[in-house]
C-alpha cells in the first residue's frame, strides 16, 4: 500500500472514530440518564449515579444531579439543613420512621437521608448547628468591617481618620502608628483606637490616641474621645 493509499485509510479511520465517539455520547437521552441512576440510587451507589448523570441538561436531571452532588460531597451538611428545616412533630415521625414528607424530590435519596436523620442525635447536632452559624455570622461581620472601614495599606480606620485629622492642630502632620478594634457582635458596634503623631499648639511632634464607637453597618462614628 502506497503512501497516498495508506492517509486516505487512516482518514476514513479518524472520520468512523469520531462518528463512533459521537454516538457513543448521545447514546442515552436525559430521560434514560435519569433511570439508570435511579437505579443506581436504590443500591446506594451514589457516586456511581452521579457519573451517570455528567453531562445532563433537562430541569429534572439537573436537579437530581444537585440533590446527589449534595449527598456524596457533603453528606452530613446536608442531613444537618434538612433537620434545622424539620419541626419538633417532623423530627419525631423521622425517629419513628414514619415521616413521609419530601425534602428533596428524589422519593430514594429523601428515604436514605431521613434515614441517617433518625440516627443523629439532635439536640446535640442542633446546638453545634447554632454554635457554627453563630460563628460564621461573627466571621462575615468581622470581615464586613474590616473590608469597609479599615484599609488595606495599614489598618487605619477611614473614618475615624477623618475626624482626628478635622481636630487637629495641624492636619498635614499627621501619622498614623495602629488602629485596634473590638466588636460586639449583638450590637453591630466596632469600639475603635487609634495612636497617632502630629504637631501640637507649640509645632512639637506628640504622640496622640483617640477612641470611638461606629455602626459597622453605617459606618458612622457614634461618639469619638481624645485618649491622653
Amino acid at each position: 500500500m502506497n503512501t497516498k493509499n495508506r492517509l486516505v485509510l487512516f482518514g476514513h479511520l479518524i472520520v468512523i472514530l469520531v462518528i463512533a465517539l459521537l454516538v457513543i455520547g448521545c447514546g442515552k437521552s436525559d430521560a434514560e440518564k435519569v433511570d439508570a441512576a435511579n437505579k443506581l440510587i436504590i443500591q446506594n451507589k451514589f457516586t456511581e449515579a452521579v457519573k451517570e448523570l455528567e453531562d445532563v441538561k433537562s430541569p429534572d436531571a439537573v436537579k437530581l444531579k444537585d440533590e446527589l452532588n449534595k449527598v456524596v460531597k457533603a453528606p452530613y451538611d446536608t442531613q444537618v439543613q434538612i433537620l434545622l428545616l424539620m419541626t419538633d412533630e417532623e423530627i419525631g415521625a423521622t425517629k419513628n420512621k414514619t415521616n413521609t414528607k419530601s425534602y428533596l424530590s428524589n422519593q430514594y435519596l429523601n428515604k436514605y437521608v431521613l434515614e441517617q436523620i433518625a440516627n443523629m442525635d439532635v439536640p446535640k447536632v442542633k446546638e453545634e448547628a447554632k454554635k457554627k452559624f453563630e460563628q460564621e455570622r461573627k466571621n462575615a461581620l468581622k470581615e464586613k468591617f474590616e473590608k469597609q472601614h479599615l484599609s488595606a495599606w495599614d489598618g487605619s480606620n477611614r473614618a475615624l481618620e477623618k475626624y482626628i485629622k478635622n481636630n487637629m492642630n495641624d492636619p498635614k502632620s499627621y501619622e498614623h502608628v495602629e488602629t485596634r478594634y473590638s466588636i460586639d457582635y449583638d450590637q453591630g458596634i466596632a469600639t475603635v483606637v487609634t495612636k497617632f503623631r502630629g504637631k501640637n499648639g507649640f509645632g512639637g511632634v506628640v504622640a496622640n490616641a483617640c477612641i470611638a464607637k461606629q455602626n459597622i453597618e453605617t459606618g458612622q462614628l457614634l461618639e469619638a474621645q481624645w485618649v491622653q
